[in-house]
C-alpha cells in the first residue's frame, strides 16, 4: 500500500452548493441536503451521483453521502467526480477523519472555510487500495450499525414498557382482583369502583405564568423565572435561569412553592415536574401552568405519572380538545378528568412505579453506554484504516 500524503488540494476540490429556489422546495424527488442532511426536495440535482456534501454552515463540517446525487444547498460544498478522480467512497470516509467541524476560520458565521479544509492532509493510497479500503469500511460499519440498530429497537421496547407500565398503574391500579366500573371516558375505559374521576380544579388551582415583556423590564424587581424548556419530565433546570422585573402582586401570584407542579403549556404539551424548592426565590412565565393542591388529597408524584399517561394517551391532543392543538389552555387543563384512588393507594402506586421504572433506567443506561462504545468503536475503526494502522492485508475478506 502506498504510504504517500498529500494535501487534500491535490485530491479534491470542493464545488459551492446553490440557493435553492422557494417555488422548488419539497417538490420533485431529488434530496435536498443542508449542511445537516437531507432536509427538503426538489426536482434537479445540481451534483452527479454519487455525490458527497460536507457542512459549509450552521453544522460545519458534517460530512453526508447523496447515492444518488442530491441538489447541495448554498450552505454546503459538494464533491462528485467532476471534483476528483479519486474513489469517492474511499474519499467519503478520509473526510471523516480530518475533523472538520472543530473550528472555523469565518468569524462573522461559524463555518468552514475552503482553504483551510484543502491545506489538510490525508494518506492517499492507489486506486486499487482505494477501493479495498472502501470496501472493507462499508462492511465493518454496516456491521457496527447494525448492532447499534438494534440496540436502539430495545431502546425504543423498553420506553413501550415504561408507558405501558405507568398507564396500567394509573389507570387500573395495583390489585387485579379489585371490581371495576366505567369511568365513563373513552380514554380512560374502567377504574376501579372506589377510585374517582374528579376534574383538575376540584382538586389543584391552576395558574398560568407571567408573560415576558421586554420592554418593561426596569431591573427594579429583578428575579429568576423558569421557562418551558427548563421543565422535562421529573427535572427542573434551574441553572442560568434568566430575570425579569416582578412587582409584589406579581410575586404572590407566580411565586413557587415546594409541591407545586409545573406543566408545559406549549411544545410537548403536558410535560410536568415538580418544584421542590431549588433555590430560594423564583417565579415561572406564561408558557407553563402552575398546580398548586387545594386539600391534600392528591400525592405531587402519582400525579406526575398520571400526566406522563394522558401524554401517552394523547389525550391532550384528542378530538375532544381539538385535533391540531398546539397549546394546553388553562381551562381545558382545569376540566382535564382523571383517575384518583385514595391518597394511601396513590403512594403505594408511586413506591411501585419508581421502583420498576427505576430498573428499566439502569437496562437503558446499559444499552446507552453498549451504543456509545459501538459509535467510539466505529470512528476509531475509521481513523485507522484510513491512516494507515490497519494493514491492508487484513481488509480482504
Amino acid at each position: 500500500m502506498t504510504r504517500d500524503t498529500a494535501r487534500l488540494k491535490f485530491i479534491c476540490r470542493l464545488g459551492y452548493g446553490d440557493a435553492l429556489p422557494k417555488d422548488e422546495d419539497n417538490s420533485g424527488d431529488i434530496p435536498v441536503f443542508g449542511s445537516n442532511g437531507q432536509y427538503s426536495t426538489t426536482v434537479t440535482r445540481n451534483t452527479e451521483a454519487p455525490a458527497i456534501v460536507v457542512g459549509r454552515k450552521g453544522s460545519y463540517g458534517k460530512v453526508n453521502w447523496a447515492p444518488n446525487g442530491c441538489f447541495a444547498s448554498d450552505t454546503t460544498f459538494f464533491i462528485d467526480y467532476r471534483q476528483t478522480s479519486s474513489n469517492l467512497r474511499w474519499l467519503y470516509w478520509a473526510l471523516q477523519t480530518l475533523r472538520l467541524d472543530e473550528g472555523s476560520q469565518e468569524a462573522a458565521v461559524p463555518g468552514l472555510n475552503r482553504e483551510s479544509v484543502y491545506e489538510q492532509r490525508v494518506l492517499w493510497p492507489d486506486a486499487a487500495n482505494q477501493v479495498l479500503i472502501a470496501n472493507y469500511l462499508d462492511r465493518e460499519t454496516a456491521r457496527i450499525d447494525a448492532l447499534v440498530a438494534e440496540k436502539n429497537r430495545m431502546l425504543a421496547l423498553l420506553e413501550e414498557k415504561r408507558a405501558s407500565l405507568i398507564i396500567r398503574a394509573v389507570t387500573r391500579g395495583l390489585n387485579p382482583d379489585a371490581p371495576f366500573k366505567s369511568s365513563g371516558l373513552n380514554w380512560l375505559g374502567d377504574i376501579p369502583a372506589h377510585w374517582g374521576i374528579p376534574p383538575v380544579y376540584a382538586r389543584f388551582e391552576v395558574q398560568l405564568g407571567k408573560m415576558l415583556d421586554e420592554k418593561k423590564i426596569k431591573g427594579t424587581h429583578l428575579a429568576s423565572y423558569l421557562r418551558n424548556a427548563d421543565v422535562q419530565w421529573g427535572v427542573i433546570n434551574v441553572l442560568n435561569l434568566p430575570v425579569m422585573d416582578f412587582d409584589d402582586e406579581s410575586r404572590i401570584r407566580y411565586s413557587l412553592k415546594p409541591g407545586d407542579i409545573l406543566v408545559c403549556e406549549g411544545g410537548e404539551i403536558g410535560r410536568s415536574a415538580i418544584w421542590n424548592g431549588e433555590i430560594g426565590e423564583c417565579y415561572y412565565q406564561k408558557a407553563l401552568h402552575r398546580l398548586r393542591s387545594l386539600n391534600g388529597n392528591d400525592d405531587a408524584s402519582f400525579f406526575i405519572f398520571v400526566m406522563r399517561a394522558l401524554v401517552s394517551l394523547c389525550v391532550f391532543s384528542s378530538q375532544a380538545l381539538a385535533a391540531t392543538i398546539q397549546h394546553l389552555p388553562a381551562e381545558k387543563l382545569r376540566n382535564i378528568r382523571y383517575p384518583s384512588p385514595p391518597l394511601s393507594e396513590q403512594k403505594a402506586i408511586v413506591s411501585f412505579l419508581n421502583k420498576e421504572i427505576a430498573y428499566i433506567d439502569g437496562v437503558s443506561e446499559e444499552i446507552d453506554m453498549s451504543i456509545q462504545l459501538l459509535k467510539e468503536r466505529r470512528a476509531a475503526l475509521i481513523t485507522a484504516v484510513v491512516t494507515g494502522q490497519i494493514p491492508i492485508e487484513e481488509m480482504t475478506e
